[in-house]
């Protein structure tokens, strides 16, 4: 039996690598758009007096003014009552979904994604996840219950290495507050979370087998969202926001991991 791993120096060997990556620009605004250009991309849905945050992520995002038909669903996952209550935007293209969701990610601090490969922007840390994912379905698993639980460690040092960014984020500036991780995470900027990223792929820990692997790095994520939730003073939960989770479902329904996030 392989030797468990002490995830406090997993941590700090990660969070090692993500300090030697060039800083993320702090990021306390959106631009906005100046009114010609506001009304050469709304055309006819021009409204004099509103204002509107300059992105590059579709016209959904741009119609803020007329996001008033969103249907909104909260369930909760009843097999594990011990997880919080899902949100999820159901609508159709253009009713504003993204918008409600960015709009519910600015109240705590929240890993933004999205999956989406048409309108929005490619976000370059979920394509890793898509990466790794690939990678692990042309391996030679002896159960289907090896696979899982390869798919689910995959997805938990993912979402762990941002969470990990967000500390990193946190000691550089002071106040760091939900809104700026939140843009930093939207307009190309997921380049910076996918380098630090790749940096940490770097490091290996021994040779656990994937069930060892998952229970560290369940470990790992638990101190790093206490130490978070310590240094902001935050004890009631932070979000993960999935846009457009369905390309993933669609992409890996043979994997058979089963993604808890919100999907939208």
């Amino acid at each position: 039996m392989t030797q468990p791993l002490d995830p406090t120096k997993i941590i700090e060997q990660y969070l090692s690598q993500i300090r030697q990556q060039k800083l993320l620009t702090r990021q306390r605004t959106i631009k906005i758009l100046d009114a010609e250009t506001h009304k050469e991309r709304l055309g006819p849905f021009y409204k004099q007096g509103v204002t509107f945050a300059q992105r590059y992520v579709g016209i959904d995002m741009l119609l803020e003014a007329f996001l008033t038909d969103v249907e909104e669903k909260h369930w909760t996952d009843v097999t594990a009552q011990k997880r919080p209550p899902k949100r999820v935007f159901l609508g159709v293209s253009g009713a504003g979904k993204t918008y409600s969701l960015l709009r519910t990610c600015r109240k705590t601090y929240t890993l933004y994604n999205t999956a989406s490969l048409i309108f929005q922007e490619e976000d370059r840390y979920t394509q890793r996840l898509i990466d790794e994912i690939r990678k692990l379905s042309k391996v030679g698993f002896e159960t289907p219950a090896d696979r899982n639980t390869a798919g689910l460690c995959a997805i938990i040092r993912w979402i762990t290495v941002k969470w990990m960014c967000l500390l990193h984020l946190l000691d550089c500036y002071k106040d760091y507050t939900p809104d700026e991780f939140l843009y930093s995470q939207l307009n190309g900027q997921s380049a910076y979370y996918k380098t630090c990223y790749d940096a940490c792929q770097l490091l290996t820990f021994g040779d656990q087998d994937y069930q060892q692997q998952c229970e560290t790095w369940e470990s790992v994520h638990r101190i790093v969202i206490k130490t978070i939730s310590e240094k902001t003073r935050i004890y009631t939960g932070f979000g993960f926001a999935f846009d457009e989770a369905q390309v993933l479902h669609e992409l890996f329904t043979d994997l058979y991991v089963r993604l808890y996030c919100t999907n939208s």
